[in-house]
């Protein structure tokens, strides 16, 4: 009877999977890995610094399928030193492709769509469009100004729009629609548009109000742009980076508050070229809409999967099915520690007032 039973359960299981497989986790457009595809091109804003910058280095370095890298930013001089920063470096395991990369750089500001789209007229389309641009501030609500939230909703959110609204007729190659034969087979390629949100944009943190706000705004545009590109072939990604060791975390943490602070302290800062590595590794391979990183990440984005579309990504379905109730249990005690950290902060803050008024009154 035991043995007759475990084989039902595995039975039952196997189906479980073959159902998840074929049926709920199957794409309109079966895609192969952009791995098998040669000439790539890849667009990077906020290619110039950070995680862009990253990004432009691995895809250099080491992806030898990849022809042509665009990086577009605002700065000019710090796009043209990047550009020889890339240039001048070397890869042992592909040197021979190194030296055949075109790299263009584009100096425009993103929030500017007129200007953005006059940019890029003239780029080949693109294979793998990376959203990085983007920047952070950490200060309570209070003392953050409307103008602030206004910028950061430009930058974070409008830019990668912009950015999207200006490419996509090219990876949709609706230019060439006059001749059907050339449209068809450009579509039968896969492209892949990847946008940077944060962990942040996953749990609203204390003094992100800003912040958090314009990077949530990046998961419903993201999941409703995935639906309609689908049937074009073209796969959205939406990352989840962790504190990573960059200029624009260096701006962050000036004024950032102590509870903001002590709540980062929980994940450690990452190195750019890791969290680069896997978000390139992943518009390649096009299996997952969530790109996260580390176990803080997995849990996080494992929580937060909603209704947010599953791709080909068979083992992250398992685990949002099976795990979603045990890890919302878990995510209790870490929201009792961050609740635990703000009441802390505000007490040792309403000390301080007590103290320094009790020794003016002594002084006088």
């Amino acid at each position: 009877m035991p043995l007759i039973l475990l084989a039902v359960v595995i039975t039952v299981l196997i189906l479980f999977v073959l159902i998840l497989k074929c049926y709920l986790l199957s794409q309109h457009n079966k895609s192969k890995s952009l791995r098998n595809y040669e000439d790539l091109h890849v667009v990077i804003t906020g290619g110039s610094s950070g995680i862009g910058l990253a990004i432009a280095k691995e895809c250099y370095n080491n992806i030898s399928n990849i022809s042509c890298i665009t990086l577009i930013a605002r700065n000019k001089n710090r796009l043209e030193v990047t550009k020889n920063q890339l240039l001048s470096s070397s890869s042992s395991s592909s040197t021979n492709a190194t030296n055949k990369k075109e790299i263009n750089i584009i100096s425009v500001d993103i929030t500017n769509y007129d200007d953005t789209c006059k940019a890029i007229e003239q780029l080949p389309d693109p294979d793998i469009l990376f959203n990085v641009a983007g920047m952070s501030i950490a200060k309570q609500f209070k003392d953050t100004k409307p103008d602030e939230f206004l910028h950061l909703l430009k930058v974070n959110y409008l830019g990668s729009v912009n950015v999207t609204h200006a490419f996509l007729p090219k990876m949709m190659n609706m230019h060439d629609n006059d001749n059907t034969t050339k449209a068809n087979t450009k579509l039968a390629r896969p492209k892949t548009i990847v946008y940077t949100s944060s962990m942040a944009g996953q749990l609203g943190v204390y003094g992100f109000t800003a912040y958090s706000g314009s990077k949530f705004a990046l998961r419903g545009f993201s999941e409703s742009l995935c639906m309609e590109l689908a049937p074009h072939n073209i796969i959205v990604q939406l990352a989840y980076p962790p504190d990573t060791d960059t200029p624009g975390y260096e701006v962050e943490n000036i004024g950032k508050p102590k509870e903001c602070m002590l709540i980062s302290e929980d994940g450690k800062l990452w190195d750019a070229t890791i969290i680069a590595n896997k978000m390139v590794k992943s518009a390649l391979e096009q299996k997952q809409f969530h790109v996260y990183f580390g176990i803080d990440g997995w849990m996080l984005s494992t929580l937060n999967a909603g209704m947010s579309p599953p791709l080909n990504s068979i083992i992250d379905a398992l685990y949002q099915i099976f795990l979603m109730g045990f890890l919302r249990f878990i995510s209790l005690f870490y929201l009792k520690k961050y609740r635990d950290i703000v009441w802390n902060c505000l007490q040792e803050r309403a000390n301080a007032i007590r103290t320094t008024s009790n020794d003016k009154e002594k002084n006088n």
